[in-house]
């Protein structure tokens, strides 16, 4: 059950982040263009700090709004090799894309479902 409490609680996070995103009125492009900005070393991450700035300064999400735990989970989820850095077009790809899929797989089963009922 404490798998399922984590994903569930990074569903939650997520969401709140998406909406965040929405109200700030941010797309993935402006959100890579925004990091892109802080990195240096033009290899697609992060420092942590420079993270928490972005998220501050483009999705208005100060880190008061995060919890400790959420800060620290997202740097985790986010800065694979553990050297913080974190790999800010996985963290895009996980704000704009992956709360879309449900409905994405929804339209194609649909699609699916019409194409078969011709055949």
């Amino acid at each position: 059950q404490g798998d399922g409490e984590g994903a569930k609680m990074e569903a939650e996070l997520q969401a709140r982040m998406a909406r965040a995103a929405y109200k700030a009125r941010v797309d993935a492009k402006l959100l890579i263009n925004e990091f892109k900005g802080y990195d240096a070393a033009k290899d697609g991450s992060v420092k942590a700090k420079d993270f928490k700035r972005v998220l501050e300064d483009t999705l208005d999400m100060s880190t008061e709004d995060l919890s400790k735990s959420e800060l620290k989970g997202l740097v985790r989820r986010f800065d694979p090799a553990e050297n913080d850095q974190i790999d800010y077009v996985l963290f895009t790809n996980w704000l704009t894309v992956e709360d879309q899929l449900p409905a994405v797989e929804k339209r194609v089963a649909r699609c699916l479902q019409a194409l078969q009922d011709r055949g």
